[in-house]
């Protein structure tokens, strides 16, 4: 009998979340001991100061909220565990959103602690998930590695999607004719359909997944101090949401869902131009975002300044 005999992947509980937090961390070579065990620079951190190294999952604080917030959304995360240890963690939500994604399951985190890898334990955690999305009827599985991980994931069957070219907008002092901007609360966002909505304007992850972080995922960090502004966008027979991310440490970031049958350069460049007029209004120097690939030739580079070496790739699993 091998180690991965007594591979087994579970979902995930609340309990787990010291393990979870040690697996996420497992790269930060000055966190974790030889044991496995937190150092004292790990404890000198404040949970702002960790959380702003990786996210909530590098303290046990922020993940067990932020666990707690996913399963209350009927998200799924599993664990991988192997000799009573917990190896790795996936989280994924289950998505509906218009072409090219479809019905797909999107890999929201997925890590594998350094000192496991390369033993078959994450094609394991990609066999159980896709095992899961076949159960839902999902088309295939959808996901935004980072560059390091691109391999892995082509060898497990993925094939690359889509392309993203992030760019920063500059403030525009011109409103655009016939287009009503009208600031909403933030639970407006609620009404979004995403089978029906576009999210090609900011997506650093499905739309769920940023809707989750934006209306759901939310801690108590003053040091980061995130504030949100939603906007409700309408022009003829169009509709949209546009979010502005703004925070004492980050550069103010753009999400934006599009209600249309078919989308368009027009339509995509007079969103791009309100958001570029509501940078100007809100006294910003600029808004970071990322914009599908074949938008961007089409932008006014007047106000759209595309930030180099920076494109992000979606990667597809096909499964029916």
């Amino acid at each position: 009998m091998t180690d991965m005999d007594d591979l087994s992947i579970r979902e995930a509980k609340l309990d787990d979340c010291m393990q979870i937090v040690k697996v996420h961390i497992s790269d930060i070579n000055d966190w974790l001991d030889a044991h496995n065990e937190f150092t004292a620079r790990y404890k000198s951190l404040d949970v702002t100061e960790r959380w702003m190294r990786g996210g909530p999952w590098m303290s046990i604080e922020t993940c067990a909220i932020h666990i707690n917030n996913f399963i209350l959304k009927e998200y799924k995360a599993y664990v991988a565990v192997l000799n009573e240890k917990i190896v790795g963690e996936i989280e994924v939500i289950p998505e509906h959103e218009p072409d090219p994604y479809n019905k797909n399951l999107y890999i929201y985190v997925f890590w594998i602690h350094k000192n496991f890898r390369g033993r078959g334990i994450g094609s394991n955690i990609l066999s159980h998930i896709s095992k899961f999305a076949r159960n839902l009827n999902l088309n295939s599985v959808i996901t935004y590695p980072e560059e390091g991980s691109m391999n892995f994931y082509i060898k497990n069957g993925f094939k690359m999607l889509e392309k993203y070219v992030q760019i920063k907008l500059l403030p525009y002092d011109r409103r655009i004719d016939d287009v009503s901007i009208e600031e909403v609360p933030i639970k407006t966002l609620e009404n979004i359909d995403t089978s029906r909505y576009y999210f090609i304007i900011g997506r650093y992850g499905s739309s769920s997944s940023m809707l989750f972080n934006i209306r759901d995922d939310r801690f108590f960090l003053p040091k980061v101090n995130f504030k949100y502004k939603v906007y409700q966008i309408a022009w003829q027979d169009y509709k949209a949401y546009l979010v502005i991310r703004k925070s004492n440490i980050m550069k103010p970031s753009l999400y934006t869902w599009i209600k249309c049958d078919t989308l368009s350069r027009r339509i995509v460049n007079i969103i791009v131009k309100v958001a570029a007029y509501l940078a100007n209004r809100e006294g910003l120097k600029e808004i970071h975002t990322c914009i599908r690939e074949d938008f961007i030739a089409f932008l006014n580079k007047e106000f759209v300044k595309i930030i180099d070496g920076k494109d992000i790739y979606y990667y597809k699993r096909q499964l029916i």
